[in-house]
């Protein structure tokens, strides 16, 4: 650093005399599907840089540096170019041109300061922008614009390439312990079975052994097999499950023409046929509202006749739930009678 700034002094300045700070507004998630477009959306989260959709217009273009203000990510830096918009948990800093400033230079400072000013208290933690406002920002050799700039932008660039070196080593050794950790465990399994199958060898090999070999007929009493109860029997029928009949097994679901290889009992509740289905969801009404957002809140809507102690049938991937509604209590012939999407077919 010494050489860098070769005697040159450094000015230290409260952000909110060298830039304009910017906050975000409200963008549902019903805003961001009705809006869908091209340019980014970025919010408090951090995963995907924080973008959280894209929509046809922009509140902000040029260079700027976002920070998130509230939650758990408080005080997370990003650098953004470009068209794009914040959300209202995020604000932006843009150069007012009182000092000459470097916003890369500006996000690699932030980086290490912002965190630090973060108030946790009532346990939401909070950076507004008061308080960045007030984070002191070096500025060197305030006096000559040109060499000022110039040392921010020699300090950026040997941070972005311990930056980008980082990332490529992060990335190598990720792969390398990957491929390491998947030849240990496969070798131990390997190793395991082989262990296994010579145990179990040894102790079951009676080959040559002084032993007395019998059928299995000579050791038990009597074998049994199935048989179908009486529907009158309450040991085997106490009004909610029923008696599975050989003839009636061997269906399964056709949604949409794809078959779903599952073998239900015609007799068998709603509740056995969600279950057999595995990749099928019964959704409570709340359920459709919270997981499809005001979408599912409409598709409610649209069906009247359900009550609350009707559930919507959903299949996984799927981004609305089936234009249908089955009794939680129905039997299966009941469900594929309102689902409508679906049919019975023979094995």
């Amino acid at each position: 650093m010494e050489r860098l700034l070769d005697g040159a002094a450094v000015e230290w300045v409260p952000l909110g005399e060298i830039a304009i700070l910017r906050r975000g507004r409200v963008m549902s998630k019903e805003y961001l599907v009705k809006n869908a477009g091209d340019y980014p959306v970025y919010s408090s989260q951090t995963a995907r840089e924080g973008m959280i959709g894209k929509i046809g217009t922009f509140d902000f273009d040029g260079e700027y540096v976002s920070w998130t203000t509230d939650g758990a990510n408080a005080g997370t830096v990003f650098h953004r170019t470009g068209r794009f918009s914040i959300t209202n948990v995020c604000g932006v800093i843009k150069s007012n041109c009182a000092e000459p400033l470097n916003l890369k230079f500006l996000y690699y400072w932030l980086i290490r300061e912002a965190p630090k000013h973060v108030v946790s208290g009532m346990g939401n933690p909070k950076l507004m922008s008061h308080q960045v406002a007030k984070i002191l920002i070096p500025i060197p050799c305030p006096e000559n614009t040109q060499k000022s700039l110039a040392i921010q932008a020699e300090i950026v660039r040997i941070l972005d390439a311990f930056t980008a070196l980082t990332a490529e080593l992060t990335a190598e050794l990720t792969a390398e312990l990957t491929a390491e950790l998947t030849a240990e465990l496969t070798a131990e399994l390997t190793a395991r079975k082989t262990q296994y199958n010579h145990y179990r060898n040894q102790l079951l090999g009676f080959d040559g052994a002084d032993v007395e070999w019998k059928t299995l007929g000579d050791l038990t009493l009597k074998s049994y097999s199935g048989a179908t109860p009486k529907a009158g029997s309450a040991k085997y029928y106490d009004g909610r499950m029923r008696s599975v009949r050989r003839e009636k097994m061997g269906r399964v679901f056709i949604m949409h023409s794809m078959r779903l290889d599952i073998e239900v009992n015609e007799c068998a509740t709603g509740a056995e046929v969600m279950r057999r289905m595995g990749d099928v969801t019964l959704l409570s009404p709340k359920e459709v509202d919270r997981v499809f957002g005001a979408g599912g809140a409409a598709t409610r809507r649209a069906l009247s006749h359900v009550e609350a102690t009707h559930k919507y049938w959903m299949k996984e991937g799927q981004t609305q739930p089936f234009k249908c509604a089955v009794a939680v209590g129905a039997d299966a012939a009941q469900c594929m009678a309102d689902l409508g999407a679906m049919r019975w077919e023979a094995v």
